[in-house]
């Protein structure tokens, strides 16, 4: 994947996107922890997700709901898969005036793949097609509000949660230990758990998408990136060793490689 197909932020200036897959076919290449509230519901097709250590399976009518600060990304999808995908700041929740049924939506809390009412479903997809349409930004924020009740609303009364796929013991364990202490290597990490190198190696990318080492560096840019941000004076050299890269080059090209942008760029978010 190239850098322009990675999953973009909103910029300050906006509080909200919504647009179809099927015309802005764009993805992560592990995951990442995004600042905005994400809503994702399967117009058609089949996908799976990582979502915070659990796999979800994406199919038409699925919606999921994932609070800031949730880890995931896309694994796998059919070539003909498709989804309205929202992305909202948390502070649209906090204007004036919002529908109760928004303001209220829960930061924490468990996350669950729930399948729509065929009524439901139409109501919120055509809804979505109308608000990708709308230029007028007083419209759009009106209509945005409303589309939000409406689809808080049709999850916390959809009748039947999608199961979820548990991950393997040992990949779990993996994911833990790096969580832990990103700074490990991937041989030790393999020593720690019940399974060989080779065999925790080919499980860990057909369930997660991606390799231990690449898991690995993803993680440690997102920790970087938190401490940045939470920590402005930080030097990026020194962020950057505290997770386990070996020098600001190897994070440097690592971060470039990911997230399809130099890391001063980072700086500059901090700064903002």
């Amino acid at each position: 994947m190239t850098a322009i197909d990675i999953i973009p932020a909103l910029t300050p200036n906006e509080g909200f996107r919504v647009w179809r897959r099927s015309t802005r076919r764009k993805y992560d290449s592990a995951p990442r922890r995004l600042p905005e509230w994400n809503v994702l519901i399967c117009v058609k097709g089949r996908a799976r997700y990582f979502v915070n250590g659990t796999i979800v399976q994406f199919r038409p009518r699925a919606v999921l709901v994932l609070p800031p600060g949730d880890s995931h990304f896309l694994i796998s999808e059919t070539s003909e898969a498709d989804f309205v995908v929202a992305l909202f700041d948390p502070q649209i929740l906090k204007q004036t005036p919002v529908h109760p049924d928004v303001s209220s939506m829960p930061i924490g809390g468990h996350r669950q793949l729930k399948l729509l009412e065929e009524s439901a479903y139409r109501e919120v997809v055509e809804m979505a097609q109308t608000l990708i349409n709308e230029e007028h930004p007083s419209a759009l924020r009106v209509g945005i509000e409303w589309w939000l009740h409406r689809v808080w609303r049709h999850y916390l009364t959809a009748g039947e949660t999608i199961r979820q796929d548990g991950l393997h013991p040992s990949v779990a364990q993996a994911l833990t230990l790096l969580k832990d202490d990103p700074t490990r290597s991937v041989a030790s990490i393999a020593n720690s758990v019940p399974l060989s190198g080779d065999h925790l190696s080919v499980l860990f990318r057909r369930q997660i998408g991606t390799t231990l080492s690449g898991y690995r560096t993803a993680l440690r840019i997102e920790m970087v990136e938190d401490m940045v941000l939470g920590e402005p004076s930080i030097r990026l050299e020194e962020a950057a060793a505290k997770v386990g890269f070996a020098d600001y080059s190897s994070f440097y090209r690592a971060y470039r490689k990911l997230r399809g942008q130099a890391p001063r760029n980072l700086r500059s978010q901090s700064d903002g």
